[in-house]
């Protein structure tokens, strides 16, 4: 794999990542004994014994329970370990849930220690917006703010072709790998690494998977996708196909995808993805790794992604690369390397073979053709070229690249009476001899259009060489997935005619306000993480938002948080009060007593308070068709009662026992039940992974059902198994040690013999 994506040609000036780091993001644990014995076997004795050093595990929230996982984790570090064995690695570890994602993403990008981010895990994208319509925001503000410091996140693209969902098969796309500020990793197939290399698309059929891809139902285009000259970007006969085969198989957005309709597909397109592949076919050679006490290989764009990471990681660690964090946010590099023909061939393999319709369900979508393609991005890496010559790693640390445009400031936008915002970008390089030279403009999310203001559509104007005007219509702001009126922080990319774009810092942002009382704007929150815990408050969250420069206060339920600390101002932490009954304002009618209290966080400054979203109770499976909520708002928090049980009955089994190959049904009685705040079934010690289960449903937060697993053998008598419930109700009492997790007492159902 070095060889064929031309690492050796690093390896032979040095550049191995020593000097670097990578941040790997993880939902499950690993084991340090099966990386030892990897890195034994690969780069040596002195390398394994230092592992422990090289490799180091961040727990968030708690972390992960001790054990092998199930070989995702042990894939990204040994992956990362392999292809840069000098570079240090962060392995970061939450539960996983939704807000341990969200709380190892905002960790990784807090700490910001990487300048390189790997991820390999992801949820098809209609599936997030449909069970967290919220996550995907609050994501897109996380990643904002890494590429404005210079952290490029890696995201797998998916692993069941252009049908991410899996049955029945639609097309559909992977998040985060969709995320305009993070970069899509597909799949290839390496047939053969003698010269030239022969790769297609990865796609081993609807048994062993194929490379993600596809149009996204969320983003639309960024800038330097659109804007760049890399030919396959938006062909219409693909677009046109798309839109009629989703129509036919009927999805929600009925062929429009991020689009207002699918005729606008061509004017107005959507993120495509991936943006580049690797080599993902594990029965043609991906690396084999050591798991669970055992050699094995392991495929898929979960391969693929660390792939991209620890070569990216490899070029950083060039003499030519060694200023600053590294590479910065890496996406519009890519796209400027692959702009002009010259540097496409010497920086990527394009690859023009085959289609990633797993399932042949889709029409052949999405096929493999010259330049961009939605199976492949922009192709595979050539770090260096075969013969030495400069490749991607070349491009990427500067050599040979075209001078683009600089945005060295913006004015403070400002949320009009009309809802509209008017801002102005200032630097260098719009114009040339009285000709712009500004082919797109993105801020945060939202892809701006040349053009006059028109009231309809978010617009920008090149007024002279050193100022860009934007305008957008209130109609508008809600894309920018900010607070209240598109209020919040956004990093600004422009990018030329030619597909070049200006590097990402501070000078790069614009911030959006509305105008409160004299010169304060009026604070908006856009999320919460950790966004539930226990009645006797003192965790700390964090706020996301925008307006919090001047903060005052944040409260919570109505009763004031301590603990204020401003990060920025898009980012604060606060320690969450005490539920007190009758003082906390509850924004719904849960019963206190076995439930818990939904609140609002509203954060304070001189120039007011940030507008209540509203607040319904959660959906439950009781509760089909009521007026609930799958997700919590974004300025809510949850007070839950910790778990607890009262009874626990097999109700499919007129004897009441359970059998040995699992799958009963067990009822619980209790309290605290909240489908907010279930982590899961805890059979034996839950800091071992094996020990946990997620296969149950609440009914209520007063009773629930769990399927209980299967025992290991079989018995001649009865088995009696004792187990809890996991709850993410934890606060300063019922949770000192802050792992986020509360057990139920122990409850107990028995297995026949």
């Amino acid at each position: 794999i070095a060889k064929a994506y031309g690492a050796n040609g690093l390896y032979s000036q040095g550049a191995n990542g020593t000097g670097r780091r990578v941040a790997i993001f993880e939902l499950e644990p690993f084991s340090f004994s099966d990386v030892q014995s990897f890195a034994n076997c690969y780069l040596g004795a002195q390398v394994a014994s230092n592992i422990t050093s090289q490799v180091q595990v961040h727990p968030v929230a708690g972390g992960q329970p001790q054990g092998t996982g199930s070989g995702e984790a042990a894939l990204d570090v040994e992956d990362v370990l392999a292809l840069a064995p000098g570079a240090s690695i962060d392995v970061y570890e939450a539960p996983n849930t939704n807000n341990g994602l969200l709380l190892e993403y905002n960790q990784i990008v807090s700490d910001n220690q990487d300048s390189v981010v790997s991820s390999s895990w992801g949820l098809c994208e209609p599936l997030a917006n449909q069970g967290a319509p919220g996550l995907t925001g609050i994501e897109n503000t996380i990643f904002e703010e890494a590429a404005v410091q210079g952290q490029s996140t890696f995201a797998a693209a998916g692993d069941a072709g252009s049908s991410d969902c899996g049955q029945p098969p639609t097309l559909a796309v992977d998040d985060p790998g969709t995320q305009p500020f993070v970069t899509s990793v597909g799949g290839t197939t390496i047939h053969s690494t003698a010269t030239p290399v022969l790769e297609t698309t990865w796609n081993d059929g609807a048994e062993w998977g194929a490379g993600g891809g596809g149009l996204s139902e969320v983003w639309p285009q960024p800038a330097w996708q659109r804007s760049s000259s890399v030919p396959g970007i938006d062909a219409a006969a693909t677009l046109a196909s798309a839109s009629s085969v989703a129509q036919q198989q009927g999805v929600a957005h009925d062929g429009a995808f991020c689009a207002a309709s699918p005729s606008d597909l061509s004017s107005t397109p959507c993120r495509q993805v991936p943006d580049v592949s690797a080599q993902a076919d594990e029965f043609t050679g991906a690396v084999t790794i050591y798991f669970a006490g055992g050699w094995t290989t392991i495929g898929g764009t979960s391969s693929a992604t660390p792939i991209w990471a620890a070569l990216v990681t490899d070029a950083a660690s060039l003499q030519a690369c060694q200023s600053g964090q590294g590479l910065g946010f890496i996406s519009p590099s890519l796209y400027a390397a692959a702009s002009s023909p010259v540097s496409y061939a010497a920086s990527f393999r394009d690859i023009t073979a085959g289609t990633n319709d797993m399932y042949q369900n889709n029409a052949g979508l999405y096929p493999a053709t010259t330049g961009y393609d939605m199976a492949t991005g922009l192709g595979a890496p050539v770090m260096v070229s075969a013969g030495g010559s400069p490749g991607l790693a070349a491009f990427l640390c500067g050599s040979g690249v075209p001078s683009g445009p600089v945005v060295s400031g913006t004015s403070a936008g400002t949320v009009a009476l009309d809802g509209s915002i008017t801002a102005s970008l200032q630097g260098t390089g719009f114009e040339v001899a009285s000709s712009p030279k500004v082919g797109g403009v993105q801020i945060g999310p939202l892809a701006l259009t040349s053009g006059a203001p028109n009231g309809t559509t978010a617009t920008f104007e090149v007024a002279s060489p050193t100022l860009v005007t934007i305008a957008i219509p209130s109609s508008v702001t809600a894309q920018l997935g900010g607070g209240t009126g598109g209020t919040g922080s956004y990093p600004v990319v422009v990018t030329s005619t030619s597909g070049i774009s200006n590097s990402l810092s501070d000078t790069s942002t614009l911030t959006v306000t509305k105008a409160g009382t004299g010169s304060n704007p009026i604070p908006s929150v856009t999320g919460v993480a950790t966004s539930n815990g226990g009645l006797a408050g003192g965790n700390t969250i964090t706020v996301f938002g925008a307006g919090f420069t001047t903060a005052t206060g944040v409260t919570v339920g109505s009763v004031a948080a301590t603990d204020l600390h401003v990060i920025s101002d898009t980012k604060l932490t606060v320690s969450v009060p005490a539920f007190s009954s009758g003082t906390t304002q509850c924004a719904t009618s849960l019963d206190q007593v076995t439930d818990g209290c939904q609140t609002h966080v509203v954060v304070t400054t001189p120039g007011g308070s940030s507008v209540e979203s509203t607040i319904k109770t959660p959906a439950v499976a009781a509760s089909t068709g009521c007026n609930c909520e799958v997700t919590t708002q974004a300025d809510e928090y949850d007070y839950f009662v910790a778990p607890s049980i009262t009874s626990a009955t097999i109700t499919d089994d007129p004897a009441g026992f359970a059998g040995e190959g699992g799958d009963n049904t067990l009822l619980l009685d209790g309290a605290g039940f909240d489908y907010f705040a279930l982590l899961g079934v805890v059979t034996g010690d839950p800091m071992q992974a094996a020990s946990w289960s997620t296969s149950m449903v609440p009914l209520s937060s007063t009773q629930m059902l769990v399927f209980t697993p299967g025992l290991p053998s079989l018995t001649d008598e009865p088995v009696v198994q004792p187990f809890q419930i996991a709850s993410s109700a934890s606060d300063s009492v019922n949770d000192p040690s802050g792992h986020d997790i509360v057990l139920s007492n122990t409850s107990s159902y028995t297995y026949a013999g």
